[in-house]
C-alpha cells in the first residue's frame, strides 16, 4: 500500500510541476536577443578554443543583433579564412565583419602599451560620467583602439570616437558601431 501512495505521489508531484508534461504542451519563451548574442559568441569562442590553428586571445568575436565582428591580429591568411568560416557557421550569424590586422613578427606594442591605452580611453570615455547608451566593446592590440557594439546615432558615434582620439597613445582609432534606433 505504502509503495503505491508513493508512486502516486511522484506523479502527481511531476504532473504539478511540469516535468512529465510534453515540451509540447510548454510555453516557452524565446531567447532574448542580447541571449542569442551571448550564445553566438560562446559558441565562436569554444569552435576558436577547440582548433589548434587559432591563437584564441588573439582574434575576439562580438554580436550584436547576430552580426559577428571579428577584432584582432592573424598569424596569417589561413588562420583569418577559419576564423571566419568558423564563425559564419554558427547558428544565427548573419553576417560577419572583421578587422583584423596581420600579427607582426615583432610586437608594435607591448601587452602593457595595449593594457595602458585601454585604460586611458576607458577613462576618457567615463569623463563625463554619463553612461553609453547602448552597449560598446572597445578592443586594443598593436596599440590600435577598436570600438565594437550599438550605438542611437551618428552623433553618439562621433563622440564616442572624439573621446577616444583624445588618447594620444592610440596609432588608430576604429570605429565598428552600429547605429540601432
Amino acid at each position: 500500500m505504502i509503495p503505491a501512495l508513493t508512486g502516486c505521489l511522484a506523479a502527481v508531484l511531476l504532473l504539478l510541476t511540469g516535468c512529465a508534461m510534453p515540451a509540447l504542451f510548454r510555453s516557452e519563451e524565446p531567447p532574448s536577443p542580447q541571449a542569442v548574442d551571448e550564445r553566438i559568441v560562446a559558441e565562436i569562442s569554444t569552435r576558436y578554443l577547440k582548433n589548434e590553428m587559432i591563437t584564441f586571445l588573439d582574434i575576439q568575436p562580438y554580436s550584436y543583433g547576430r552580426h559577428v565582428y571579428l577584432v584582432g591580429e592573424a598569424g596569417s591568411p589561413e588562420e583569418l579564412d577559419l576564423v571566419v568560416t568558423l564563425a559564419k557557421s554558427v547558428q544565427d550569424v548573419r553576417s560577419v565583419t572583421t578587422y583584423v590586422l596581420p600579427k607582426p613578427q615583432q610586437p608594435v606594442c607591448s601587452s602593457l602599451d595595449n593594457a595602458r591605452i585601454q585604460s586611458l580611453v576607458l577613462t576618457a570615455l567615463d569623463a563625463d560620467g554619463k553612461d553609453a547608451p547602448y552597449s560598446v566593446n572597445l578592443t586594443v592590440f598593436q596599440c590600435v583602439v577598436v570600438l565594437t557594439g550599438e550605438v542611437d546615432s551618428r552623433e553618439t558615434e562621433a563622440k564616442l570616437l572624439s573621446e577616444v582620439q583624445t588618447v594620444d597613445e592610440a596609432r588608430k582609432v576604429k570605429s565598428l558601431l552600429r547605429v540601432v534606433r
